[in-house]
C-alpha cells in the first residue's frame, strides 16, 4: 500500500516537472574568467584579461503548437490513473478483510455447533459406559460412542485452527502484528441485504480499475498531440541582463551594464523518419490502451453477471437447504426400525452424524453468501447505491 502511495506522489511531482516548462526559466549567471590572447588573435590586442560577470538569464519556450501542454495533459492523466490504481488496491484489501471477517464469523458458528455437539457426545459416552457396566450395552457400542466423540473433538480443533489463521490474515492485511491483534466476532446471522434486480451501468464507471485504464487511454491520446506538435517549428527566447567588467571594483558601475536577447527558431527538416516512427509507435500504444480499456470493461460486466448468478443459485439452495430437517421423526423411525439394540444404536448414530453434516453445510453456505456479497460490492466499485466512491472495510463488514 505504501509503495502504491509513493508511486502516486512520484507521478504527481513528474506532472509538476512537465508543467514548469510552460513558464520562463530564470537563473543566475555569475562567473569569473581569465583568458589570454596570442599575436594571431586579431584584431583583439594580445595579452591576459580578467572577466567578472554578474547577471540573470532567462529561457522561455513559447509552445505555440501545444507540445508542452499536451505533455502536461498526459502527465496529469497518468497521475489520475496511478491514483485510481491505488484506490483499486485499497478496495481489494478492504474486500479481503471483509471476506476474512465473514469467514471468521462462519468459523465461530461452526465452533458453537461443534462445541454443543461435543458436549452431547461426552454425555452419550458416559451413558454408554454406565450401560456397559450394567451389561445393557456392548463394547462395540462404547467404541462407537468414543469414535463419535473423537470426530466431534477433531472437527472442533480443525475449525479453531481455521479461525486463528483467518484472524492472522486479517492482522496482516491491517498491517498489525498477529500477537498484538485481537478480533471479536459473533456467529453468522441470516440478515443479508436485498439486491436490486437491475443495476445501472453507471455503477461500473466508478470502478477504480476501469477509471485507471480510461485515464491511460486519455494519456495516450495526449501523447499523440505532442507527437503532432513535434512536426512544427519550436520558438524559444533567451535573454540576459547583468554587469560585466574586467576589474571587480568596476563591476557594479553603470557603464558595466550589459544585456542581450536571442530568439531561436528550431525547424525539424530531416530526422531520418524519427518523428514519424515515434508517432506510429504512440498510435499503436493508443490502440493498445483502448483495447485494454474494452477488455477491462467486459471483464467487469462478466464478473458482476457471474456473481449475480452465484448469489441467485445460493439463494435458491438456501431455500432448499433451509427446510427443517426431520431429525426427531428420523430418531423415532430408528427406534422402531429394529428390536436389536446394537442396530438401533448404530442407526441413531448415523442420524446424528447426518444432522451435524447438514447443519455445518448450512453454516458454510451462509458464509459463502456473505463473501459473495462482499465480492459483488467490490465488483461494482463500492456497492449498488451510488453514495460513496471507495468503501472502507467497515462499510463492507456492515452489510
Amino acid at each position: 500500500i505504501t509503495a502504491a502511495f509513493y508511486n502516486v506522489e512520484e507521478m504527481r511531482e513528474r506532472a509538476f516537472v512537465e508543467e514548469s516548462d510552460l513558464y520562463p526559466h530564470i537563473n543566475s549567471r555569475d562567473y569569473y574568467m581569465r583568458d589570454g590572447r596570442s599575436d594571431g588573435f586579431l584584431p583583439v590586442p594580445t595579452g591576459t584579461y580578467n572577466s567578472w560577470v554578474v547577471g540573470l538569464g532567462t529561457t522561455w519556450d513559447l509552445d505555440l503548437f501545444g507540445r508542452i501542454q499536451s505533455m502536461v495533459i498526459k502527465e496529469r492523466a497518468l497521475v489520475q490513473a496511478s491514483y485510481n490504481l491505488y484506490c483499486n488496491l485499497m478496495l481489494s484489501i478492504h474486500a479481503r478483510i471483509a471476506s476474512e471477517y465473514f469467514f471468521a464469523r462462519q468459523c465461530e458458528s461452526e465452533i458453537k455447533l461443534l462445541s454443543d455437539t461435543l458436549k452431547v457426545r461426552k454425555i452419550q459416552t458416559e451413558f454408554v459406559q454406565k450401560r456397559l457396566s450394567l451389561k445393557f450395552a456392548s463394547k462395540l457400542d462404547l467404541s462407537r460412542a468414543k469414535v463419535l466423540e473423537y470426530e466431534a473433538a477433531s472437527q472442533l480443533d480443525y475449525v479453531k485452527r481455521q479461525l486463528d489463521a483467518a484472524k492472522n490474515r486479517i492482522a496482516l492485511l491491517c498491517g498489525r502484528s498477529a500477537t498484538d491483534f485481537e478480533l471479536k466476532c459473533a456467529p453468522l446471522t441470516d440478515s443479508l441485504p436485498n439486491i436490486p434486480k437491475v443495476f445501472p451501468s453507471q455503477l461500473l464507471e466508478r470502478r477504480p480499475d476501469i477509471a485507471a485504464v480510461e485515464r491511460n487511454v486519455y494519456a495516450a491520446n495526449a501523447q499523440l498531440g505532442a507527437d503532432t506538435a513535434a512536426f512544427f517549428p519550436t520558438i524559444s527566447i533567451t535573454g540576459d541582463v547583468g554587469f560585466k567588467a574586467n576589474r571587480i571594483e568596476n563591476l557594479l558601475e553603470a557603464g558595466s551594464l550589459a544585456w542581450g536577447i536571442s530568439p531561436q527558431l528550431y525547424i525539424p527538416i530531416f530526422q531520418a523518419g524519427k518523428l514519424c516512427a515515434q508517432k506510429d509507435a504512440d498510435i499503436a500504444a493508443h490502440k493498445e490502451a483502448t483495447e485494454k480499456y474494452k477488455s477491462t470493461v467486459l471483464g467487469a460486466i462478466e464478473e458482476v453477471e457471474t456473481l449475480l448468478s452465484d448469489i441467485s443459485h445460493m439463494n435458491r439452495e438456501t431455500r432448499t437447504e433451509g427446510r427443517p430437517l426431520p431429525i426427531r421423526p428420523m430418531f423415532r423411525c430408528t427406534r422402531k426400525s429394529s428390536t436389536n439394540l446394537a442396530i438401533r444404536t448404530t442407526l441413531q448414530s448415523d442420524a446424528q452424524r447426518q444432522y451435524l453434516t447438514y447443519k455445518r453445510e448450512e453454516i458454510r453456505l451462509l458464509g459463502a453468501r456473505y463473501r459473495s456479497y462482499v465480492s459483488l460490492v467490490m465488483s461494482l466499485g463500492g456497492g449498488w447505491e451510488n453514495k460513496y466512491e471507495n468503501p472502507s472495510a467497515l462499510e463492507l463488514v456492515n452489510l
